[in-house]
């Protein structure tokens, strides 16, 4: 079986075509990070426009670069949720439209589910396992018993790590993406010089935030209660100490949760699973508690259709089906609220 994912949720327009289950022939990502930089990040109504200018491209291209015609797809499954709605409706529109000239199979995928399942598409997925979703909108951490059986076990309170990146990064001067901004300014530094406080606070018993984080930073680079502000020289050894709070803060959540369900793995998946501090501190923490985790590539971590082509041959298999009727949303369900 020949799936045709599409993914549109936020500022990458991609398509793949999967050969079930795991097969991933192409997997194009078209960014919007070029277009937007010079906003400061995403604008919605801009997005929603550069996906109608990209996405048509990008399922084209899938479709050469894999030696496919689009008559040989059996099965479409797209994005609906969560996500900016006009993004979602260019590529559900470009999904209904296919499905019914193609009189093909459509799949509403929840973007989220696609995270989840991320890993899937690299070295598979060893159930149970504890999974945590970590990206510019979400700092979810959930308990897998199956494919289709996922229970939330805690959420952000407020922000998500990826957007705290962001923000600590415009502060700084940095630009945007955070992410990659902050990994590379904060390369060889001292990670210790600055206190930064948890992303995982007592009082929340166990849900994350990072609105104090962002605070913490701001009276840093500005200077508060009568301390001075920090010298833009030690602006790489501020991002380090933040980064490395951010890595320790996600990484012994994610262990906790696999200790507590008595699990013996750990994914994890969105667009900051990219971190390498991340990837190398949980590898490290987990590796001490008898524990493995995985990541998926660099690839897979981003916001791309490959993910989505896999929930969707999930969901198909398991008798799920979606109508041409089916709306978009802005929110997350299916045991994934957040």
């Amino acid at each position: 079986m020949l799936i045709l994912g599409l993914e549109s949720t936020c500022d990458e327009s991609s398509a793949s075509i999967l050969e079930a289950p795991t097969d991933i022939l192409v997997n194009v990502v078209k960014s919007q990070i070029d277009d937007l930089k010079k906003y400061g990040g995403v604008v919605p109504e801009i997005a929603s426009r550069l996906h109608l200018n990209y996405l048509i491209g990008t399922i084209n291209e899938a479709l050469e670069k894999s030696s496919k015609s689009i008559s040989d797809i059996d099965l479409i499954a797209v994005s609906h949720r969560p996500g900016l709605l006009g993004g979602l409706l260019v590529g559900t529109t470009i999904a209904k439209t296919l499905s019914l000239l193609l009189k093909k199979p459509l799949i509403m995928v929840d973007h989220l589910y696609g995270h989840l399942v991320a890993s899937d598409l690299d070295k598979g997925i060893q159930y149970p396992c504890v999974a945590g979703i970590f990206s510019g909108a979400h700092s979810n951490i959930y308990y897998g018993k199956d494919d289709l059986t996922w229970e939330m076990i805690c959420k952000s309170r407020d922000d998500a790590p990826g957007e705290a990146f962001d923000k600590v990064s415009k502060l700084m001067g940095l630009g945007y993406p955070g992410g990659p901004a902050i990994q590379k300014i904060a390369e060889n530094r001292n990670d210790k010089m600055f206190k930064i406080p948890s992303p995982v606070p007592k009082s929340l018993n166990g849900d994350f935030s990072f609105s104090g984080i962002k605070t913490h930073i701001l009276y840093q680079i500005k200077g508060s209660n009568a301390k001075t502000a920090c010298p833009k020289e030690n602006y790489p050894d501020l991002a380090a100490s933040f980064q490395k709070s951010v890595a320790e803060g996600l990484s012994k959540r994610l262990i906790d949760c696999a200790l507590e369900k008595n699990v013996k793995n750990i994914y994890i998946g969105g667009g900051v699973a990219a971190n390498q501090i991340l990837r190398s501190y949980l590898q490290e923490k987990s590796n001490e508690q008898g524990i493995k985790s995985e990541y998926p590539p660099l690839s897979l971590c981003v916001d791309n259709a490959a993910m989505i082509a896999r929930a969707g041959y999930i969901l198909h298999e398991s008798g799920v089906k979606s109508n041409l009727s089916d709306n978009v949303y802005s929110r997350s369900v299916w045991g994934l609220d957040c």
